[in-house]
């Protein structure tokens, strides 16, 4: 399938994204929310807590809040530090088996560091010079419209304004 990207440029909103800092892996999906909206960046200019652009990565919190199926509640209720436990990566359509996964969360005081999720499903702190799996986030403007397609591999969405 052919992709204009001059049509799919206009299909997506500049936003502001919150990168607010976080000093702790240990932390449930709506702590992790209420950090990434807070008031402290990360390295020299801790001041800096949103970015506005096109694109960006998944928030922690996004990982956290994407678990499903029976343990849900239970996993809401878990640092996502320990998402090997209570099966929660399993039931997490975002997490990858064996691979690590970068978040968009700085992890302060240290500027050399990033929040992703680990090779265990969980959020775990690591350097941001390490080789990893992204996974690019846009946000759709809401005049976008689905078109066609049922949202299969098979038969994906159609989309425009």
């Amino acid at each position: 399938m052919q992709v204009d990207s001059e049509i799919s440029n206009s299909l997506i909103d500049n936003v502001v994204w919150n990168i607010g800092g976080i000093d702790t892996d240990t932390n449930t999906a709506s702590n992790f929310y209420i950090a990434e909206r807070g008031t402290i960046g990360c390295g020299a200019n801790q001041s800096i807590i949103t970015w506005t652009g096109k694109i960006g990565l998944m928030y922690p919190s996004d990982y956290g809040f994407a678990v499903g199926g029976n343990v849900k509640a239970t996993c809401l209720a878990t640092n996502l530090f320990d998402y090997k436990a209570n099966n929660c990566m399993n039931n997490n359509w975002l997490y990858i088996d064996n691979k690590f996964q970068w978040t968009i969360m700085s992890y302060y005081p240290n500027a050399n560091n990033a929040c992703g999720v680990n090779y265990y499903g969980g959020i775990s702190a690591s350097s941001a010079i390490a080789v990893t799996v992204t996974r690019p986030v846009v946000y759709l403007k809401s005049s976008v419209k689905i078109t066609g397609g049922t949202g299969s591999s098979s038969s994906p969405y159609t989309l425009s304004l």
